[in-house]
């Protein structure tokens, strides 16, 4: 990653007065800083790349950028972009409560499977004909997010809405389906239960209470439904968490410790060796120096 050990950076001023926002990727290139540092987002990010190469980082996982490929970062996540000058595309960066204004299900964002930061990969390759649709979509976003037409926010609302089912058809018959099956949506609550969470309940009695089970059948249906138990995703929100904090903030291994709430550091090193297999420090040394040994950020452009 291109600047590795800064501190956490949170859009909260991204969008001003409004709540989505849409900007080509060519004029955002040419601010360095922001298409290379590392950023943690308090919304939910779409990048459509029409032309150019690169790398996309998200939470420690990399991703090939290249023509004709859409990516998904969902709230709370880390990414960083490196990408060659002849890049060209769009960003849709948008809220939940933007979105969600007029539905029902106010959650209808993190159950959308791309959007799923623990089952799937964030990313979308699409063909000629496909890429067609998207073009049209998105150039139709970004005029009227540059106009004042009436119902200008209802009209972005329902292409924003429009190019995600076009994302879900292409998306869903190459991933897992997503099904209504009781153990599925036990699961994704509790997946979003952890987000919201994660700092301030670590038990999975504690969730169980929350969702109306018992800790048992709460581990056995997530054990079931992704192959671990929940006792096991809880510890690697908080291992991913701490990975997020030991590169990208310049908090000692003692304050991570206690910003996540462990008593004792020495335990909270135990645990995350285990996860990781190398010790808080040996994990942000290693980063640091493979940041050194890799290029600048303008290098990696050329």
């Amino acid at each position: 990653m291109t600047e590795g050990n800064q501190a956490l950076v949170l859009d909260n001023k991204l969008f001003g007065v409004s709540c989505i926002k849409v900007e080509r990727l060519e004029p955002a290139f040419k601010d360095m800083q922001n298409i290379c540092s590392s950023h943690r987002h308090n919304f939910y990010k779409i990048i459509w790349v029409t032309k150019g190469r690169g790398t996309h980082f998200i939470d420690f996982n990399h991703y090939p950028i290249k023509p004709h490929s859409l990516y998904f970062i969902s709230l709370g996540q880390i990414q960083t972009l490196e990408l060659t000058e002849d890049v060209t595309g769009y960003m849709i960066m948008f809220t939940n409560e933007f979105f969600s204004l007029e539905l029902q299900n106010k959650h209808i964002l993190s159950q959308l499977p791309f959007f799923d930061i623990v089952n799937t990969d964030p990313v979308l390759y699409v063909n000629d004909e496909e890429a067609a649709i998207f073009n049209y979509i998105v150039q139709k976003l970004e005029r009227e997010y540059h106009s004042n037409a009436i119902d200008r926010d209802d009209m972005l609302c329902a292409f924003l809405r429009i190019l995600l089912i076009e994302v879900k058809r292409l998306y869903c018959p190459a991933q897992t389906i997503y099904t209504a099956e009781s153990s599925v949506l036990i699961a994704k609550k509790f997946m979003l239960l952890i987000e919201t969470h994660f700092l301030v309940t670590t038990s999975v009695s504690e969730y169980a209470k929350i969702l109306n089970i018992t800790a048992n059948h709460l581990n056995e249906t997530v054990k079931k439904t992704t192959g671990r138990t929940a006792g096991e995703w809880i510890r690697n929100r908080l291992v991913l968490e701490a990975k997020r904090l030991l590169i990208y903030s310049e908090l000692t291994i003692s304050e991570i410790a206690y910003h996540l709430n462990f008593d004792n550091v020495s335990y909270f090193g135990r645990l995350f060796k285990k996860y990781t297999d190398c010790s808080p420090g040996d994990f942000r040394g290693k980063s640091i120096k493979s940041d050194k040994a890799s290029s600048n950020c303008s290098n990696s452009y050329n």
